[in-house]
């Protein structure tokens, strides 16, 4: 042994204290065998032992439970000691400082308890302690992780109540149940993160999570049954940091605030960039007397920056809003978003997210103010915006831009016996709530693919949208969306509005150069909805009232309006603005006091109200216009009227202006206890129309006009037959003598009273018109067919009867409407101005000053010859009719034979008019299988060729057994006879019907491929006539069938 004193024993002594047993303790393992509480000089470590260890070193240290102690099951540690005494801070029994991993056996088998330290452990009256506190510096936070353990039975009078940390803190696989605390009954964690993996958080008092000043992460953890009777956030509070919330459960968590401003009963998040994914917050609720107040967000609620500034987002991804209030049960009042409450954001996106039964004031399911809002692939369904004045019941969106696609909204309601807005949603344009960062100048909203279906509100039974306050644009786009079953209640509609389906209140705004509203419905349905105690639209209501030449537009696209009922008016829609535009569009079935189809109208200010291309057809009104009601001025073209009634005006009626009627059908409408059967007007301009089959039970069969016309009314190119009034006119009704002038128009077949005639309007000013009948009335003689008159007009009367212009039944002969088309024979072909010129038609000014078409437009010419080799003069009536582009056999009939051609030259390339090319496009489809029934049955001075099927003839070659072109020609004729009567009154393109007949099995008989493997140049006839009789057998079959 070295000798006391010598160098070597020195420097070995000095080595020995400083050098390997110093290093290994910076990280070192400590591993707890005794679940006792205390500090003591024996062969075992306590935990606490082990935290002071962990303590002493300022590096990272670990401590394990050794798996011994829980050989027998799960053990509970009761803490015996305050370790900490802080009166800022609260008692603690465990006290952290340093760098520490707690490693526990599982939070099944380790349970640590605080409530041997409660001196009253039934109450939560911080009488208690909490198990740790880990106090470490704010400006460098410690790390310190601990899982595998349950901590329960903690009651502190401040913060914090399991842990109160200030460290950079993971848990994972931990259980933090029935602590109490002042805020934080489960943990009060300030600066550094806290990250939390697979964790519980259960009946906490004061909350579950709350941190402050530092990111949280929540992943697969469980945050239910917490209580708070603090500000916000019973489960999670988070103000100053980050939140990622993951794969968690946030339920049954319940808020009390006694202050308002605040909310979040599943969690609440201030100032922070929120992400929250595949994730469930069921059950919460925020009640209690501040509930009624401003406290909102049962589930969550996010609040922007505390700066006032939005900077901040939120994200919400694949999760789940169910069942979430805020209410206060005692005086059902409460706050907004029962699910969501998110206000003062740059950006708010929802993807996959569902809110099902939230209750809150406005926003049952979700309450969102950003500057954008996105929302994708969602569901609002049985959510409930419950006060008076509530707001989407659904959904309530406050942004600059909106866009929802692909979403569902089913049975939310909005406060509908009160005065709640947007039973599924509700849109309000900004209205400087966001202070310098938001304004009231902009407005755009996307509403693509979304279906709102069994909504109720007060207004907008589906969804309203509010845009009054916005002054400079505003930019509405709805696209393929379905809005059905819903209903309003309006009791108030002079200033509620109405909307069964839909509400839009617009702009009374946009006073700048360049300033505009653009409102467009595009592919949308608004079917089965209703507005009952005398609303105003039962699909659609809109109303807009902005005093200026801006650009304010509303156009409704491409989409249905149908079996719509209000008690009040516009049955299908209600549209009040400046400029008015329903293209495209089916308006079907709807019903209402007035206005059975549709109430338009505009301010005398604005241009007409615009309708086109569309089919009005099958509503009733109780009152007036059974299919539209125009209270203002309004044009109408190249639009279907038809089914309609109403006690006047069964197709249209328009009130103290002009209605403009341009290529369009009214038929088989009926005023069913007054005048007008098709029209009761003030004023009509009626260009190429056809008025058929209308009724009337008073006067007016046709035209019911309630006082004289003035000169500047006018009716040309018309067609008005086959109408009736019970009473006076017929075809026309005027009070009074009127100078109306009356040109190129056919009156034939209408009748009144008891079959009298009821052609002639007395006085009227006629030109090259037909008159079946004068009704021996004095001032047009007549002429019968022989010669016309002066004036061009060709007249019938007593003496040698009615004259019949010779059409053919209403039908579809090509354009968007049916019309009659005049037979080969009919006197009225080239009976028109011999000098008429369609460049400048009868100085007609309020035409487009060119008359190139007639009633069907493009490519129906105007002055054509029909009838070869007649003169090249136009027509009397609405239709010309047209050289057959059909006839490919050039045999001056359009029939089966050409059916058949049509047939065989089926997708033939570079094909001409021989192989079936009708439109002269090189190619045989469809298209022009439309052409060959617009000109089907017509042939010169000779019957239809369908006369032939029924024909002796006809029944022999029918029963012939050797198959021939020629019965395939007489079958295909008796076929069409059945689909033309099929599509007298459809706008079903015939190739739609002859494909719709067919059975998948038989689909593929008329398809492309099946022709394009046809060579007819090397196909001989007796193949290609087989091919044609089968093609027409399987025709025959399914369309028997």
């Amino acid at each position: 042994m070295p000798q006391p004193n010598s160098g070597i024993s020195s420097r070995v002594g000095r080595r020995l204290r400083v050098e390997a047993l110093e290093d290994r303790r910076m990280l070192a393992t400590h591993v707890v065998d005794s679940l006792l509480d205390n500090v003591d000089v024996d062969q075992f470590t306590t935990l606490r032992e082990a935290l002071d260890l962990a303590n002493a070193n300022p590096d990272a240290d670990r401590i394990e439970f050794a798996s011994s102690l829980f050989s027998g099951g799960p053990q509970t540690l009761e803490l015996a000691i305050i370790g900490e005494d802080s009166t800022s801070n609260g008692n603690s029994a465990l006290v952290i400082s340093t760098n520490v991993e707690i490693v526990g056996p599982g939070d099944d088998l380790l349970t640590i308890d605080a409530s041997p330290l409660d001196v009253t452990p039934d109450e939560h009256d911080g009488q208690g302690a909490r198990i740790f506190h880990i106090a470490v510096s704010s400006s460098a936070p410690q790390d310190v992780s601990i899982s595998g353990v349950t901590l329960t039975g903690s009651d502190s009078d401040k913060a914090g109540g399991a842990i109160r940390s200030s460290a950079n803190l993971t848990l994972s696989n931990v259980s933090i149940l029935e602590n109490s605390a002042t805020v934080g009954g489960g943990i009060y964690h300030r600066f550094g993160s806290l990250d939390l993996f697979s964790s519980t958080f259960r009946e906490n008092t004061g909350g579950g999570v709350y941190v402050r000043d530092g990111n949280l992460m929540l992943s697969d953890v469980v945050v239910s049954s917490n209580t708070s009777k603090g500000e916000s956030g019973a489960g999670v509070y988070l103000e100053g940091g980050d939140l990622t919330l993951m794969d968690s459960t946030i339920t049954d968590n319940v808020l009390t605030p006694f202050v308002s401003g605040g909310g979040g009963a599943g969690a609440f998040a201030r100032d922070s960039t929120v992400v929250v994914s595949g994730s469930t917050f069921s059950s919460n609720r925020i009640s209690g007397l501040w509930g009624s107040r401003d406290s909102h967000g049962g589930g969550l609620r996010v609040v922007g920056s505390r700066s006032g500034l939005a900077t901040r987002s939120l994200t919400i991804i694949d999760t789940q809003f169910l069942n979430n209030s805020v209410v206060n049960v005692a005086t059902f009042q409460g706050g907004n978003g029962g699910g969501v409450h998110a206000t003062n954001l740059d950006s708010i996106v929802l993807d996959s997210v569902t809110f099902s039964e939230g209750l809150s004031a406005s926003g049952g399911g979700a309450f969102l103010e950003a500057r954008a809002v996105t929302i994708t692939d969602s569901v609002f369904e049985k959510n409930q915006a419950f006060v008076r004045d509530g707001l989407g019941g659904g959904l309530y969106v406050i942004a600059n831009f909106f866009a929802i696609a692909d979403s569902h909204f089913a049975e939310n309601l909005a406060a509908a016996n009160l005065r709640g807005g947007g039973g599924g949603l509700y849109y309000d344009a900004p209205d400087n709530v966001l202070g310098s960062e938001f304004d009231n100048g902009n407005a755009e909203v996307q509403v693509l693919r979304t279906s709102f279906v069994q909504n109720t509100a007060h207004v907008g039974g589906g969804a309203f949208i509010d845009v009054e306050r916005v002054f400079e644009s505003v930019a509405i786009d709805i696209v393929g969306s379905t809005f059905a079953d819903n209903e309003i209640s309006a009791m108030d509609f002079v200033t509620d509005g109405g909307g069964g389906g839909l509400g839009i209140l617009g702009t009374d705004g946009l006073s700048s150069p360049g300033d505009s509203q653009l409102i467009t419905l595009r592919d949308t349905k608004v079917i089965d909805n209703s507005a009952p105690n005398g609303a105003l639209g039962g699909g659609i209501y809109y109303y807009s009232q902005a005093a200026s030449n801006n650009p304010n537009l509303i156009s409704v696209i491409d989409s249905t309006i149908a079996r719509n009922s209000t008690t009040g008016s516009g049955g299908g829609i209600y549209a009040l603005g400046r400029w008015i535009q329903i293209r495209d569009s089916l308006i079907d079935s709807n019903r209402a006091e007035a206005g059975g189809g549709a109430l338009i109208g505009s301010d005398i200010y604005s241009p007409y109200p615009h309708l086109s291309h569309s089919i009005v057809t099958n509503n009733t009104a109780t009152q007036y216009g059974g299919g539209i009601l125009g209270i203002t001025q309004l044009i109408l073209e190249y639009s279907n009227v038809s089914h309609n009634k109403a006690s006047e005006g069964g197709g249209l009626y328009s009130s103290y202006n002009l209605a403009v009627i341009l290529n369009s059908t009214f038929a088989y409408n009926e005023a069913t206890n007054g005048s007008g059967g098709a029209i009761h007007v003030d004023g009509l301009r009626l260009l190429q129309s056809t008025l058929t089959n209308n009724t009337a039970s008073d006067q007016g069969g046709a035209i019911s006009f309630p006082s004289s016309p003035d000169i500047l009314q006018t009716i040309a190119h018309s067609t008005i037959v086959d109408n009736h009034a019970g009473n006076e006119g017929g075809a026309i009704y005027s009070p009074s003598p009127t100078s109306l002038p009356i040109s190129h128009s056919i009156l034939a077949g209408n009748t009144f009273g008891a079959g009298l005639p009821g052609d002639y309007l007395p006085d009227a000013a006629y030109s090259h018109s037909f008159i079946g009948h004068n009704s021996g009335v004095a001032g047009l003689t007549e002429t019968g067919l022989i010669s016309n008159d002066a004036n061009g007009n060709y007249v019938g009367g007593d003496t040698g009867g009615a004259i019949d212009p010779l059409l053919e039944p209403l039908r579809h002969n090509g354009g968007p409407t049916p019309t009659h088309m005049p037979r080969v024979d009919s006197p009225v072909l080239d009976a028109g101005n011999i000098a008429f010129n369609p460049n400048d038609p009868d100085g007609i000014a309020w035409t487009d000053d060119a008359l190139p078409f007639d009633q069907r437009g493009i490519p129906y010419g105007r002055v054509v010859d029909g009838n070869a080799p007649a003169d090249v003069v136009i027509d009397i009536g609405a239709v010309e009719l047209q050289a057959q582009p059909a006839d490919f056999n050039d045999d001056a009939h359009v029939d089966g034979f050409d059916f058949l051609t049509w047939q065989v030259g089926f997708g033939t390339p570079n094909a001409t008019k021989a192989d079936g090319d009708a439109d002269n496009d090189a190619d045989v489809d469809a298209a022009d299988l439309d052409a060959w029934h617009s000109g089907y049955g017509v042939a010169p001075n000779s019957p239809p060729a369908v006369a032939t099927a029924s024909s002796e003839a006809g029944q022999s070659l029918a029963s012939s057994p050797s198959p021939s072109l020629a019965i395939a020609a007489v079958l295909a004729d008796a076929v069409l006879e059945t689909l033309n009567d099929r599509q007298a009154n459809s706008q079903e393109p015939i190739a739609e019907a002859v494909f719709a007949s067919y059975g998948e099995a038989d689909k593929r008989v008329l398809s492309p491929f099946d022709f394009a493997e046809f060579d007819t140049e090397e196909t001989n006839s007796k193949e290609a006539g087989t091919e044609s009789v089968e093609l027409v057998d399987a025709l025959l079959e399914n369309t028997f069938s």
